[in-house]
């Protein structure tokens, strides 16, 4: 367990840590338990015995471990070990074996992001709850005047511009950094996006004409409503 205690010496520490980011060292543990004692079966109990050795019998730390360990099982890094009935003992994976450092671990982390890690922060506390109810269409409306909501405020438009005619001010008042502007009086690329966007899905919704149901196709949609977002956020004034 040695580069667990390394990498987080104090109780304070360890419990500020992240799930996903107390299980590399976790993992680095397990891994040297394994290769050292191959005959040592690795269970979460023993594991959460040491850990309470070590950090004064902390109720806090053995729960944040415990938590860690966790994450390693749901992304498929520990598995149950073949051969014992109890289902008390575990295994690491052949995923798991393959990660050989930090960098593979972050490239592993960053392939497993769901869609709810990849919302902009603002729409995903908007809409996390709505979209698990799976009242989709009041989701992607809650997400696109997310976006409105900010282009006014950076703009320092009126409440009565939205939907095109939003865009079409922003757009002529911001612009992307390092992008070319339009030639003659044709609109740039990224207005032309909102516009469409704005169009099929973000008007549908919020008139309440749309009907989504499939899970994966409002979350995409959501996502496109978290890059617009990011794009306002970083345009710059021409």
């Amino acid at each position: 367990m040695k580069e667990l205690f390394d990498a987080y010496p104090t109780e304070e520490l360890f419990t500020a840590a992240a799930p996903e980011d107390l299980a590399l060292p976790v993992l680095a543990a397990l891994k040297r338990i394994q290769t050292i004692s191959s005959g040592q079966h690795l269970s979460r109990h023993n594991m959460c015995n040491l850990i309470r050795e070590q950090y004064r019998q902390s109720e806090a730390v053995q729960t944040a471990f415990m938590e860690a360990w966790n994450w390693l099982e749901v992304n498929g890094l520990i598995v149950a070990r073949p051969g014992d009935p109890s289902g008390t003992s575990s295994a690491l994976s052949r995923r798991a074996l393959a990660i050989g450092n930090s960098e593979d671990f972050s490239e592993f982390k960053n392939l497993r992001q769901t869609g709810f890690d990849l919302l902009h922060p603002s729409i995903r506390t908007a809409v996390w709850t709505l979209y698990v109810r799976k009242d989709f269409d009041t989701a992607i409306g809650r997400a696109f005047k997310q976006v409105e909501v900010t282009m006014r405020a950076k703009g320092s438009f009126m409440t009565s511009d939205f939907s095109e005619r939003l865009v079409k001010k922003f757009f002529a008042k911001f612009t992307l950094p390092g992008a070319q502007d339009a030639k003659g009086t044709s609109l740039p690329d990224e207005a032309s996006l909102f516009i469409g966007a704005f169009g099929l899905y973000r008007d549908p919704a919020v008139h309440q004409v749309a009907q989504v149901t499939d899970p994966t196709f409002a979350m995409e949609v959501l996502l496109l409503a978290s890059h617009m977002l990011r794009v306002v956020e970083t345009a710059v004034e021409r």
